[in-house]
């Protein structure tokens, strides 16, 4: 098993923009939370009680995983190609988590590093866009004041981002929160709206009104916001064309597109293209130094 220092980080302390993760057996010294911007891939967790025990995930955009110190984990089935996989990492040091934890709770450390797997949960692509433009600017910098504040501010917002999925899980009925988790799948957010709703065995009155209730909008808002969501991270990723972004966010033609981003965003996709151009890192870095 590989085993990473903080020499291994040095040239880059805070992030990086990952495209080949080691494929073999590995654990830090530090934490790291990683949250996976494209493409797909299988990362194995390897329990921290028993090492005979495992959780296999397919990860996809939008998946973050908090991995302490003591955690193993794997690469497999990477994703490759000019839209293949990539995850960024952002290194934390045990202090700096300690202190980041505490901030927002006195049991949250204990938590992360008692689980027993590495945490895993989802954000939305919103979120993702937010989180990668807050840490371009810390990509390949040296440790600094300035950049400590930003980074510890951006450890808080993931470790949040965290608590507000703990909470949706004890408020929400059972169907609705497998639901919101399928929503997060490109190939479920892509099917007719009827369909989705009939998938919870319920009916669509029933699930059109009790969602209203809980997510203070109608189902077929919320499906139209994550196909335009994932079109807007496919715009400040990817160098696909509008028609091509269209087609693969699930519209049934590309002025129909063009007019819901409109609507949403108020800005068409070619400006929107152009305004994050610079703002979100889509190029990678990757350099591991051994000892």
């Amino acid at each position: 098993m590989k085993i990473f220092t903080p020499k291994a980080i040095k040239n880059s302390p805070y992030t990086v923009l990952i495209t080949y993760p080691p494929e073999e057996l590995h654990r830090n010294t530090f934490f790291k939370i990683m949250f996976v911007e494209g493409g797909e891939a299988t990362l194995t967790l390897y329990s921290k009680k028993n090492e005979k025990e495992q959780k296999h995930l397919n990860i996809k955009v939008g998946d973050m995983i908090i991995v302490a110190p003591q955690d193993v984990t794997q690469y497999s089935n990477v994703q490759t190609g000019a839209n293949g996989y990539r995850h960024r990492d952002i290194y934390i040091s045990v202090e700096k988590m300690k202190e980041c934890c505490d901030f927002l709770s006195d049991t949250l450390y204990d938590e992360i590093v008692k689980n027993p797997f590495a945490i895993d949960y989802r954000m939305t692509i919103n979120q993702q866009l937010a989180l990668s433009e807050m840490l371009t600017p810390l990509l390949n910098k040296k440790e600094n004041e300035f950049c400590d504040l930003q980074h510890k501010s951006i450890v808080v917002y993931c470790l949040n981002l965290y608590l507000q999925h703990k909470a949706v899980l004890s408020v929400y009925p059972l169907w609705l929160h497998d639901l919101l988790r399928k929503l997060e799948k490109q190939e479920y957010y892509l099917l007719p709206v009827e369909q989705i709703a009939k998938s919870t065995n319920y009916s669509h009155e029933y699930v059109s009104r009790k969602f209203k209730y809980y997510i203070g909008k109608s189902l077929k808002k919320y499906v139209n916001e994550c196909r335009l969501s994932s079109a807007a991270l496919l715009l400040a990723t990817s160098d696909l064309s509008i028609e091509e972004i269209s087609y693969k966010s699930g519209f049934p033609s590309c002025s129909n597109f063009i007019n819901a981003f409109k609507k949403e965003y108020n800005v068409s996709p070619g400006k929107y293209r152009k305004d994050v151009e610079g703002k979100v890192a889509n190029d990678t870095y990757f350099e591991w130094i051994d000892d």
